[in-house]
């Protein structure tokens, strides 16, 4: 196996997904190449792709899709790529936002289907060196406004934001 670095792009690791074809979900990620980065994957046969005026400056330049299937063409299913921190300690829940530094094993998988042939990298595992926390848009902060009224006959749970755990004396 080998590892190629670079920033990491819309990361799916945490549940796969693939939002052209619910039956082929798969975890993933895009990876940002420097100059030697791009001469080492062109070197193993793999597409290159260059982002341009449609996504924001950091996010520009060449890349690298690298994925897994979640699942065999048969339905077996298949080990999640291994997530772990720069001292190789095994993370989970970890989401990790655009532009975080990583370093990336990969497989190098050669296929000849249906008349069409080529190579691509199969995402094995991710160790993150830079981590640039993803936290998911829209979360309500409590502000002045409208409350709505407790109707009498029933019981209402108010969660303290300070209590981590609700229900809980």
């Amino acid at each position: 196996m080998a590892i190629i670095s670079g920033k990491a792009f819309w990361v799916k690791l945490d549940k796969p997904q693939n939002k052209f074809d619910e039956n082929k979900l798969r975890y993933s990620l895009d990876l940002s190449l420097d100059k030697e980065g791009v001469k080492e994957m062109r070197a193993e046969g793999f597409t290159i792709k260059n982002k341009t005026k449609e996504v924001p400056s950091d996010q520009r330049g060449d890349f690298v899709t690298i994925y897994a299937n979640e699942k065999t063409y048969n339905g077996r299913v298949l080990p999640k790529p291994n997530l772990f921190d720069a001292n190789k300690i095994r993370l989970n829940g970890v989401l990790i936002g655009n532009g975080s530094k990583v370093n990336v094993q990969y497989k190098k998988l050669d296929y000849d289907v249906a008349g069409r042939k080529g190579s691509r990298p199969v995402l094995k595992g991710v160790q993150v060196i830079e981590l640039l926390e993803y936290s998911p848009p829209d979360e309500f902060a409590r502000v002045e406004g409208y409350v709505a009224p407790i109707p009498a006959d029933e019981e209402a749970v108010v969660i303290n934001e300070e209590n981590d755990i609700p229900f809980v004396d």
